[in-house]
């Protein structure tokens, strides 16, 4: 029997004026390509986690919202909210059809891509968000996408928090310290050292295929 599921127990409630974004209609077609990301609804039958995900959800519409007017070139872009029954069912943001990792993995096409270019964005996106009091969290070959002209592109804030503030979601294992247990620009960096690892071997191992 299918689950059925109530949107608005895996969704944050939404206040009438309580965010800069605006609200926008799911299926508008902008000028420019975007996608809708949604509540993660794969831990919706756990209460537990069902709670946790709408929390990291309602983090994330506040990252955006909080970037909203402090925007960055390296950072995703949010257009707004999709407001429906009270609820925020799901944030409009920039879409980027290729990310870091599947470039990497990618064997038909060599991994040309400026690696000094691209850690250096990635680094300016993180320095903005120290700058704002904030940290990533979760910085991984995963979430960074790659534009039209290779530039990388900061993505999924779930685990971005207020600096020192004790971590939700957190690291994900292996791309930063994973002892910590607040955000904290050491998450970041070592977080960014091991994608400039990684995407160097990538490269060495594209060149040698």
């Amino acid at each position: 029997m299918p689950l059925e599921i109530d949107m608005t127990l895996a969704c944050p409630k939404h206040e009438k004026g309580s965010l800069r974004l605006k609200e926008v209609d799911e299926f508008d077609k902008p000028d420019t390509i975007t996608f809708t990301k949604k509540p993660n609804l794969l831990c919706y039958k756990d209460l537990a986690d069902r709670d946790a995900s709408r929390a990291y959800f309602a983090n994330e519409v506040a990252v955006m919202d909080m970037l909203h007017d402090k925007p960055h070139g390296n950072i995703i872009k949010c257009l707004g909210v999709v407001v429906k029954n009270g609820c925020i069912f799901g944030i409009k943001l920039e879409y980027h059809a290729v990310s870091l990792a599947e470039r990497c993995a990618d064997k038909t096409r060599p991994l040309d891509i400026d690696i000094g270019k691209c850690i250096k964005g990635i680094a300016d996106a993180l320095v903005h968000l120290h700058d704002l009091g904030y940290c990533h969290n979760d910085v991984k070959p995963d979430n960074i996408v790659l534009n039209d002209e290779d530039t990388p592109v900061l993505i999924d804030f779930d685990s971005c928090l207020p600096i020192d503030q004790v971590l939700g979601k957190g690291t994900t294992p292996g791309w930063g310290d994973d002892e910590s247990t607040t955000s904290n620009v050491k998450n970041d960096w070592l977080g960014l050292a091991l994608v400039e690892q990684h995407l160097r071997k990538a490269r060495l191992a594209s060149l040698h295929k």
